[in-house]
């Protein structure tokens, strides 16, 4: 496991170990009780089970998936905690027919700390971008992104 030396590297180490499928070392970039928040709510609480989730992830829909950041922004709370914003660019994940998805974009935050192991995520958020709309609605059970 390498050691991050500064929070920003958290999210570029972040898409290294996504590019590559790894959610081993994805998942050590994280403290054990880190809190993770995926593009559609679902909420892991332990390093164990963001490990699982992206290791499932990665075997089925993410199994050609590319990330890359293009804006990355550090905001320092202390020497010892910071928030680190990633606006991302995916491409080649999977529909539910195996077919080609469309390039996808949203935003990754990340709430670092400086342990003993270097900088580590103790919480993360991720968000798709719905382009041309400002909000979400329920509609007919569905979510559907909406603009007023």
């Amino acid at each position: 496991m390498t050691v991050e030396d500064s929070p920003e590297n958290l999210m570029r180490r972040f898409a290294d170990c996504w590019n590559r499928g790894d959610a081993v070392e994805l998942v050590a970039l994280f403290v054990d009780d880190a809190d993770f928040v995926n593009v559609v709510g679902l909420w892991w609480r332990k390093r164990k089970d963001i490990e699982r989730a992206h290791a499932y992830a990665f075997a089925r829909y993410f199994k050609n998936a590319k990330i890359t950041f293009d804006e990355i922004k550090l905001r320092s709370l202390r020497e010892t905690i910071a928030i680190v914003h990633g606006k991302w660019l995916m491409t080649g994940q999977e529909n539910p027919d195996h077919s080609p998805g469309a390039q996808r974009e949203g935003v990754l935050v990340l709430v670092a700390e400086l342990t003993n192991n270097g900088w580590r995520a103790v919480a993360c958020q991720n968000t798709d971008v719905a382009p041309g709309a400002e909000t979400n609605m329920i509609e007919g059970g569905k979510l559907k992104p909406v603009s007023y």
